[in-house]
């Protein structure tokens, strides 16, 4: 067995790490930390130890890696050889990160860069014997107990609070600002001590916010993103109060404080993997709190969009519940995991306000129609951002591979038969390899053969066993158990035996130069059938964005370094990570967004998972280069046209012909009658002389169309409320047309 040495007498090389979780404590925190490292080494006599540098991180918590500039940097460092300590030493463990993901960093520190992470306040123990180990597991165990404390008694004492009608913390809703408020307590010495507390009152700053929604909400009975459209078209709304996202609209119509009532614990929160989780608690575990603070919008409306909202939620989520898998499984993961549907998922990104521009698939309603998707804006969604541009997935795929060929993998796409001359080499020093390999191996083909003849023995003999009825059932399972294991690895001999004996055939075939040509030239087909996440990850390598326009002008800058491992991060090591704090920006739209490096999407059963990464195709960290390092090249999205314009005279003049109407006129062609109407409207349109004779109105002009929006809504609120009889002529008439009972 192979056991690490760590003797504290040499001198050792170390970086000290310190770290302060928030604003509101000492600020001198770190420092303090590194002077009571220093202190222990003094009085442990290691003063032969060489102090390297420090990293540390200011008002920063330790729940997420990646929002730590401080401890990015010293495992970047470490990773790329910038920094080469024999340790690092820290005041407590609970300083360096959450404790339960600490023993997975220090393997990796040991196993892959020997190097040790100390403490002070064990007296730098050796991590490597087994009382250090079992240290590590004691220190992990009691600052989960502690932390699990910690948790169990904040929420106590927030309880309290929020039954006291006070502010429990954290940001106030919006329409509301925290007033501050006294208190004389008395305690039992008698003495009397002021004590200040927070409660909410109306924001006559941003109170126009919420009864803006909840009107519009209540009179047009609109969702979360056609409210934000509306707010965001607004001039006056969008001057005096700025462009507002459909997840605040969202959070604002299912927030009942905003009629006096407060909801508290309704949520469980907690960090897995990096990754912040959510959670509903039971409803035994919600606390409702009535008349918490001043109300700023009427009940009535509240309750009326409430059950709105929970309507169109319901049916949301009995779509998903179809679409989940029933695999039986009743105990459910925490953190269920992410996957990549498309290669070039978070890498494309809208010119106009930066947002990562997220893949959408057509709905094809039927098996054989096709299916398509499109890279769009999700701030456009909701009318903050300009870009409306619907950007083909697979034109756009189709682009970037072929850029990347060219860059990484040249050819002569004129010659396909001819080979380039780095291939060649290529191959050349790949075959080297593969035959001093085979060589190597010839000699475990005796072993092999022997090994499986006595495996050929013992399935004999276990076959014979199982064919005896009398055998007990515990015997019977355990040569079962045991004949499988032997059949596998029979099947793993063969196979290897077989490889033995046609080595050189099957090296001639795998390295046949054309063969590996044909698959240059098809690159982008041979991509789609790999796992998206492992692409995804080897793709952000080598492209450093994809900015995509309004005009559609797409612009890919890439990156010369990629298959250079740790030298972007040495390049840039110099610069700040902008990209791993996540801080919230703001554009020049005037909104702000949240940068990622890439965006996912959540999947409920199955759990894709990439090989070369830890998770689910999550980069940690994005370095930015400077320009001379990255290569840009423009490309413009082609117009597409469309059957319609392409077959645009010839149905018309089928049309005219036959007299046929648009669903005949679709049968015949084999198009839909919206496509067939959408060809001749557009041959009329570029042939503004010529009369559609069939579509021309009989008997004078056409009687103006309903319109539902003006009085859609509140008829049926009317109906509803069993104000208005169903044989009235306006609800008879509004019914008939929109085809709704009252059961509805």
């Amino acid at each position: 067995m192979i056991t690490s040495t760590f003797n504290p007498e040499l001198p050792l090389r170390y970086v000290r790490y310190g770290r302060m979780s928030d604003e509101e404590q000492n600020p001198r925190s770190p420092d303090q930390q590194f002077d009571e490292i220093d202190r222990t080494k003094k009085r442990n006599g290691r003063d032969n130890w060489v102090h390297l540098q420090d990293f540390r991180d200011d008002a920063i918590s330790g729940r997420y890696k990646r929002k730590r500039p401080g401890f990015r940097a010293l495992m970047d460092g470490i990773r790329t050889g910038l920094v080469k300590p024999d340790a690092i030493v820290v005041d407590t463990l609970e300083r360096l990160g959450r404790v339960d993901e600490m023993q997975q960093i220090r393997d990796e520190l040991r196993k892959k860069y020997g190097v040790l992470v100390l403490t002070a306040d064990t007296g730098f123990t050796d991590p490597t014997t087994v009382v250090g180990r079992i240290y590590g597991v004691m220190e992990a165990v009691r600052a989960s107990s502690a932390a699990a404390q910690k948790a169990h008694d904040v929420l106590r004492g927030k309880i309290d609070v929020v039954m006291m009608k006070r502010w429990p913390g954290g940001p106030p809703p919006c329409g509301y600002r925290l007033a501050v408020r006294t208190e004389l307590v008395t305690r039992r010495n008698g003495k009397t001590i002021e004590k200040l507390y927070h409660i909410l009152e109306p924001d006559p700053a941003t109170v126009d916010i919420p009864r803006h929604i909840y009107q519009l909400a209540f009179e047009k009975g609109w969702g979360r993103t056609r409210i934000a459209k509306a707010l965001n078209r607004d001039d006056g709304f969008v001057h005096q109060h700025g462009r507002v996202n459909e997840s605040l609209v969202g959070s604002i119509m299912t927030n009942s404080v905003y009629k006096g009532l407060f909801r508290f614990n309704f949520l469980a929160t907690d960090i897995e993997d990096d990754c912040r989780i959510i959670r509903k608690k039971n409803p035994d575990e919600v606390i409702y709190i009535e008349d918490f603070c001043e109300p700023i919008i009427d009940s009535s409306v509240i309750d009326k969009v409430s059950a709105d909202v929970r309507r169109r939620s319901q049916s949301i989520m009995k779509l998903r519940e179809s679409k989940k898998s029933t695999d039986g499984k009743q105990v459910q993961p925490l953190n269920q995991g992410l996957t990549l549907v498309y290669p070039l998922t978070g890498l494309v990104r809208c010119a106009e306000c930066g947002a990562a521009m997220r893949p959408s698939k057509s709905g094809a309603k039927s098996k054989t129609a096709a299916s398509y998707y499109y890279y769009r804006c999700p701030c456009a969604n909701d009318g903050r951002c300009t870009n409306r541009l619907y950007l083909r997935g697979p034109w756009l795929w189709q682009v970037v591979v072929a850029r990347l060929r060219e860059t990484l993998f040249p050819l002569d796409e004129n010659n396909k038969q001819k080979h380039p001359a780095w291939l060649c080499e290529l191959i050349a020093e790949v075959r080297s390899d593969l035959v001093q390999r085979l060589e190597n191996n010839q000699d475990r083909k005796p072993l092999l053969e022997r090994e499986l003849k006595d495996i050929d023995a013992k399935v004999a003999g276990w076959t014979n066993s199982l064919s005896k009825p009398d055998l007990s059932t515990l015997v019977r399972v355990q040569i079962e158990q045991q004949l499988g294991e032997a059949l596998e690895r029979k099947q793993i001999i063969e196979v290897e035996l077989e490889t033995l004996s046609a080595g050189d055939e099957q090296i001639d075939e795998s390295l046949d130069p054309q063969a590996a040509v044909d698959r240059l030239l098809r690159l982008d087909e041979v991509f789609v059938k790999g796992n998206p996440s492992d692409i995804n990850v080897e793709l952000s390598l080598h492209i450093e964005s994809i900015q995509v326009s309004s005009e559609g002008i797409v612009a890919m800058r890439t990156n010369r370094l990629g298959i250079f491992e740790g030298v972007p991060q040495i390049l840039a090591a110099d610069q700040d990570y902008p990209a791993l704090q996540e801080a919230v920006e703001c554009n020049q739209n005037g909104f702000q967004i949240r940068p990622r490096v890439l965006s996912r999407r959540h999947i409920t059963a199955v759990i894709e998972t990439s090989h070369l990464t830890k998770s689910d195709g999550l980069i940690e960290g994005h370095v930015n280069l400077p320009d001379k390092w990255v290569d840009e090249s423009i490309f413009q999205m082609p117009r597409l046209i469309s059957w319609a314009e392409q077959h645009a005279e010839k149905v018309f003049r089928r049309r005219q012909a036959a007299k046929l109407s648009y669903a005949k006129l679709g049968a015949e062609f084999g198009v839909t009658p919206p496509t067939a109407r959408a060809a001749v409207q557009h041959y009329l349109a570029s042939h503004p002389d010529t009369k559609d004779e069939i579509n021309l109105p009989r008997g004078g002009k056409r009687p103006p169309k309903f319109d539902l929006s003006k009085f859609g809504y509140e008829a049926r609120n009317l109906w509803e409320a069993g104000s208005m009889t169903f044989g009235t002529r306006f609800a008879s008439h509004f019914y008939g047309m929109i085809g709704l009972a009252r059961s509805a």
